[in-house]
């Protein structure tokens, strides 16, 4: 038995000697396949182990909406069209998302993305009413829509074509014989119309207009006695700046030629005049366009001797942005409108206020004339838009078309670059003033309305504010329209203030047509002696003139 275990022993070592390569090789893959087979069942046991992650729920994406009116103010018992759009189609929109402060909605129709309804203001108690929508269904909504309501001061309904408004082609126009009146004048500005507008574009363009403190190299809000600074930054010299000169003021226009060329003619009897103008050139009166021509002739043939201030009938008048209409979904492909289509419709320029005559000379669709209005038009809306909106004066007279910053911004107003935030803007151009002492101001509703009233103690405040940046003794303005002409409120007595219209027509209804002509017309020219104008100017009416003019409707 031992001899047989000795005999096999040397056998398998035989072996062993013989195949030790094999072997040595089959020991080799096996235990690569155990070591591979590790890992395999390693990664799986650790996979096992592992929490599962939470099921993700996919929230849909928020849905916005743009709210536009047809109309930005209305009178009580007025309507406007409301249109919703939203960014994506939604069932869920109904009547009952609209949330309404201060009137009714009615006719409310639409679908998917579109929706429209009407609005009609019922409190005469409001001076603005809310168009909102619910949150849960809007998650990230737009501000809500505030339309003005104009219950003390009606505008008129405006016709198709104004009243007493000449739609006629500038061409073939032949002015009567005779001397050099206000008619003959008028019929000649009419002729040349469109060659004042190419020279003053050309101007405008290269900077040489020649309006005092206008254009992009100005602040908004400036002290006169800064314009040499500015003015050597560009090395143009437009300003001929003395203290002593002598200014001559004339307040609002509105489309009246006969006012503006009767202010100008007596106005040039001065060979050293200085002209400040505050505002609202257009809309209310029948002469738009002519009294635009008008004073944009004056200023090329006096460079350096006009200041235009803004006007917030001069802001109303804007160029109609047809891809923001689109983009802002004004217009949707359920209307299956394209964007060239949409211009096609579109007027070429829209107006923030009300009456707005002067934007329905612009849009007047009529191939004869379109191309000439549309480029008076673009000039008009590109040299308002580098207007000063207040003007400070060496002897502390304020010139501005409505007011000054409330009180809300005065903390900010440490440096004259603070005059330039878009609140003050607004506040110097669309601010009225009452013969009270204090406004009543609601600060949290400032961003949602354009114009406020203030009190002789809100001015005294504010000049005590900002005494030592932009000291402020005396205040002349336009905008509210007086009965006279002219109005010194007697509880202004720290700080003087002097609101000036200088157009002939009893605008107090806001009516061309019902209004009858004042018989005199007024501005106001400086003293030495005395910070606000106190030399009032009246120029009486010839009723002849007149009729030639606005013919019997408006007799004076």
């Amino acid at each position: 038995m031992n001899t047989i275990l000795i005999l096999a022993a040397f056998d398998i070592k035989d072996f062993i000697e013989k195949y030790d390569a094999v072997i040595s090789y089959v020991f080799f893959i096996i235990i690569i396949s155990l070591m591979i087979y590790n890992i395999v069942i390693t990664q799986k046991m650790r996979k096992s182990s592992r929490p599962k992650p939470p099921e993700i729920i996919k929230e849909p994406m928020p849905i916005t909406i743009t709210i536009t009116s047809d109309k930005p103010s209305l009178n009580i018992n007025e309507s406007s069209l409301i249109s919703f759009a939203l960014s994506s189609p939604s069932t869920d929109f109904t009547e009952k998302s609209i949330i309404v402060i201060g009137g009714e909605i009615l006719n409310f129709s639409g679908s998917e993305s579109f929706y429209s309804a009407t609005f009609t203001p019922n409190d005469a108690n409001l001076t603005s009413a809310t168009i909102d929508v619910h949150p849960p269904l809007l998650k990230d909504p737009t501000e809500p829509l505030t339309i003005i309501i104009t219950a003390e001061e009606p505008s008129p309904t405006i016709p198709e074509s104004p009243p007493n408004k000449d739609l006629s082609p500038f061409i073939n126009l032949k002015p009567p014989v005779g001397e050099k009146s206000p008619s003959v004048i008028f019929h000649t500005i009419r002729l040349e119309m469109n060659e004042i507008f190419i020279k003053a574009r050309t101007k405008f363009d290269q900077g040489e207009l020649g309006l005092i403190g206008s254009g992009a190299m100005y602040h908004r809000v400036l002290k006169l006695s800064q314009l040499n600074d500015f003015e050597k930054l560009t090395n143009k010299k437009i300003t001929a700046f003395n203290e002593s000169d002598k200014w001559y003021f004339i307040g609002d226009i509105h489309g009246d030629f006969l006012a503006l060329h009767s202010i100008i003619e007596e106005i040039k009897k001065d060979p050293n005049f200085k002209i400040c103008f505050l505002g609202d050139l257009v809309d209310r009166g029948p002469y738009d366009a002519e009294c635009f021509a008008l004073l944009l002739k004056t200023i090329m043939d006096n460079p350096g001797k006009i200041i235009w201030i803004l006007g917030n009938h001069d802001e109303g008048i804007q160029k109609t942005n047809v891809d923001i209409l689109n983009e802002k979904a004004y217009f949707s492909e359920n209307l299956h409108s394209s964007l060239k289509e949409i211009q096609k419709c579109v007027p070429q320029f829209s107006s923030s206020v009300l009456p707005a005559e002067f934007l329905y000379w612009l849009n007047f669709d009529d191939p004869k004339v379109k191309k000439d209005r549309i480029f008076c038009g673009k000039l008009f809306c590109d040299i308002v838009s580098v207007l000063p909106r207040a003007i400070l004066f060496p002897n502390g007279l304020l010139a501005t078309h409505g007011g000054f910053p409330l009180s809300d911004r005065w903390d900010s107003l440490t440096s004259m670059d603070a005059f330039l935030h878009k609140r003050c803007l607004t506040d110097f151009t669309w601010n009225r003033a009452a013969n009270k002492k204090k406004s009543l101001i609601a600060i949290a509703e400032r961003p949602k309305q354009s114009s406020w009233e203030f009190g002789f103690d809100d001015l005294e405040k504010f000049c005590q504010k900002v005494k030592d940046l932009f000291p402020v003794k005396a205040v002349i303005r336009g905008h509210d329209h007086v009965k006279e002409g002219w109005e010194n409120f007697d509880l202004y007595k720290t700080i003087p203030l002097l609101t000036l219209n200088s157009f002939g027509f009893n605008y107090l209804n806001n009516s061309l047509s019902e209004g009858q002509y004042k018989q005199n017309i007024v501005y106001y020219e400086t003293s030495k002696d005395k910070i606000l104008p106190d030399v009032r100017k009246l120029i009486p009416v010839d009723s002849n003139t007149h009729k030639e003019f606005y013919g019997q409707s408006s007799s004076l």
